[in-house]
Order: C-alpha cells, then structure tokens, then sequence
C-alpha cells in the first residue's frame, strides 16, 4: 500500500517525463550492419589481466569505429547501488580510454534510471559518474531529452518510444552487467536496452510477456558491441540487491544473442557453484528470452524491420 502511494505522488509531483509522454516524431529500428566478430569471454583475477587478453580482439571490433563517430555507452544505472547493481566506475573509465586511446572523442554516456529513481541525473551523480569522468564525455539523461516512436514490426510491445538520441549518434556500446533478475530470470545484455524505453511505458512493462517485451526491445536499439561484464555477479536476487559472487570474467561481442548466451552460461556456472541453480537450465534456449530472442526475431536477416 505505502510503495502504491509513493508511485502515485512519483507521478503526480515527479520529474515532468512521469506526467506526460510527448513524442517528437518516429525514426527506423536501429539494426547494427557491421562486421559480426564472434562473442569472447576472457578470464582474469583483475580488469588488468583480463585487458591483456582482450585487446587484440577489441583492436579488431575497433576497425570499425572512427575518430568523427559520436559514440554512445549505454551504461547500468537502474540506480546508484553499486556494482554489479549499477556500472562499475573502473569499467566506464577503461571502455572511454579505450575509445580515446584510438582517436574516438566524441563520447557520450547514458541511460534513464528506474521509475522510482528519476531524475536520472541525480543517479549519475549519486553513483560518482560526474566526479570520475569530468571533461572526459558528455553525459546523456534520457528522461531530460526528445523521444521519439519506433516504427517496427513489433509482436507483443503495443509501442516502443526512445530518446531521439539512439537516431543520432554513429555507434552504440552497451556496458551490462551479469546478474540474475527477480522479474527477468537475468540481466545481461539485452535486458540493458529496457533503459532506452520510456518511464511511462514501463509502467506496464512487467505485467506480461516481461521476456518477450525485453528481446523486442533489444532488437529495436541494436548496438555496435557489447561488454559484459561479469568480474562480479548477482546470483541470487536482482537487478539491484542481490546475493554477490565472483565471476572473473568480461564478455565481449557484437551480436547481442552470442553474448547473452556466454553471459548465461557463464552465470549458469556460478549458480551451479553456489547451489543456488533456482529455475536455470543447461539449454540456454530452454529460458523464455533467448528462445525468443532466436526464435522470433534474430533469425530474421537484420533483426527487427521497420514498417512499410
């Protein structure tokens, strides 16, 4: 009853992205069209061992981007809890000079926050984003910008709208984390793109199809590469409390199914570890959004098209 009122006063009395949604056109599904490299995990004791060991690959990925891409990282900021709730501040700070070390300045990074954390902007700032990358990038509030509606194929969202920066930019890096998810069963990768939806309709997100709705949003915003990662991991529990585990390791890839399946089975491992296996399966296919995720919509050349 109390959590009730205090959504109601959120949408009463909150930030302005909470009382009305005001959609300032329509653009396309964003379809990655690159170079595939396949998924990677790497492990480490430490973000340094395991940079050693990723960099030829990432060297390859980043043949792709240019020093005049404005790039976008979409980081985990559901709330300021700490990692892995949230995005690690080493694991930001390495990803931006990784892009800076190859002439890439034009870095934006962003998200929207959760309903009841909103504004963003006090997140970020909560979470140290400000202190740590100060003159490095910009930052990107997605509840203070333009949105627009996705014109897409859809099969179980009735609409997606996202910010007007997703048509903007050249690249889009997604930065998740591996946990599990009380409502998603996990959150990896593309669980992180449900930070481009709009507040208000997320409202109605968990109510049904939450799988379902997740893969198809996924598939609407696709990035350019995918860094999970999973030095640590929520085993129980999830998105932002939860039971912690080390997990040693960070994903990479540019196919958003290939890297959710090595962030599953890497997460399956840690489950099976500290017997806490719960509803996990061998068959990563056996879970409702990787089925669905190759089933439905990856199988298509392209992903998610946009409409006639």
């Amino acid at each position: 009853m109390i959590k009730k009122i205090k959504r109601k006063v959120k949408l009463t009395f909150g930030p302005k992205v909470l009382r009305k949604m005001e959609v300032g056109g329509n653009i396309a599904p964003r379809i990655r069209r690159g170079k595939k490299m396949p998924a990677r995990r790497f492990d480490g004791r430490d973000l340094t061992e395991i940079d050693q060991k990723m960099e030829p690959v990432i060297g390859q990925i980043f043949q792709e981007f240019h020093s005049y891409d404005r790039v976008l990282i979409k980081v985990n900021l559901n709330t300021a809890n700490p990692y892995p709730a949230s995005t690690a501040p080493d694991m930001i700070e390495w990803v931006v000079k990784k892009l800076k070390n190859r002439g890439i300045h034009r870095i934006i990074v962003g998200d929207c926050s959760s309903n009841t954390e909103l504004p963003t902007r006090k997140v970020m700032k909560d979470a140290g984003f400000f202190s740590r990358l100060e003159r490095q990038v910009e930052f990107a509030c997605f509840d203070e910008l333009e949105w627009v509606r996705v014109k897409g194929d859809f099969s179980v969202l009735p609409d997606l709208v996202v910010p007007r920066l997703v048509d903007q930019v050249d690249k889009i890096i997604y930065l998740a984390n591996v946990k599990t998810h009380r409502h998603a069963d996990f959150s990896l990768g593309m669980k992180l793109a449900v930070g481009f939806m709009h507040p208000l309709q997320r409202i109605n997100l968990h109510r049904d199809h939450l799988h379902e709705k997740v893969v198809e949003i996924a598939a609407a915003i696709q990035p350019d590469l995918i860094f999970l990662d999973g030095r640590k991991a929520f085993v129980e529990g999830g998105p932002n409390i939860g039971r912690v585990e080390r997990g040693d390791c960070v994903i990479i890839g540019t196919d958003l199914l290939q890297t959710d399946q090595l962030g599953y089975e890497g997460l399956l491992e840690l489950k099976k570890k500290f017997q806490c296996l719960g509803n996990f399966t061998e068959d990563p296919y056996e879970m409702k959004q990787l089925r669905y995720a190759r089933d439905v919509l990856f199988q298509r050349e392209g992903g998610l098209q946009g409409e006639k």
